[in-house]
């Protein structure tokens, strides 16, 4: 997708008694220009459905919105907890993942849950944004700081969500896991 103006979230569910109670919320990546959203985001959703999750595609603004992307993001994990009930999930078990930029905004909502992104608009915006886990897949933009550390906005602490961590040796943008592998640690 190349312009999202107005953020969608897609739900897919696992097959009927087959649902373990966890959700992931998964991020495409496309370096905030744009979204691949058939491997990053649909193919994946489908293969999380088939080991019992409720997945949740984000379609969050593009290009040029990283902002809006985190606004777009805290809402997501918001919604998905505020209906809960109605997708037969546990509130508690909440998970965000994403690939490339999609890493990066799942990084940046697990480090800036307490960061208020956007004005509240409903009863789902006074729950916490944070994720319960999450998965980076080769993500990018995480070194962003002096020298290729952590990036500053990015605040790790006791309190930032249990993280999963996928990189190759040859990816361009594999310091941004090393230096949150070295942060989290």
């Amino acid at each position: 997708l190349t312009y999202v103006t107005n953020p969608i979230l897609e739900v897919f569910t696992p097959r009927e008694g087959e649902s373990n109670g966890y959700s992931m919320i998964v991020c495409p990546g496309g370096g905030y220009h744009i979204l691949a959203i058939n491997k990053e985001g649909y193919e994946v959703a489908e293969w999380l459905t088939t080991l019992g999750y409720t997945a949740f595609v984000l379609q969050y603004r593009v290009p040029d919105k990283k902002e809006e992307a985190l606004m777009d993001a805290q809402r997501a994990i918001r919604v998905v907890r505020s209906q809960a009930e109605k997708w037969q999930i546990d509130p508690g078990r909440i998970g965000i993942m994403g690939f490339s930029a999609g890493g990066s905004l799942s990084a940046r909502v697990s480090t800036l849950y307490n960061k208020l992104a956007y004005t509240p608009i409903d009863d789902a915006d006074k729950l916490s944004c944070r994720p319960d886990f999450t998965a980076l897949i080769y993500p990018a933009y995480l070194d962003q700081g002096e020298n290729r550390t952590l990036t500053p906005e990015l605040k790790v602490d006791k309190d930032t969500p249990p993280m999963f961590i996928f990189e190759t040796a040859d990816d361009p943008y594999g310091n941004s896991a090393l230096v949150m592998a070295g942060a989290l640690r």
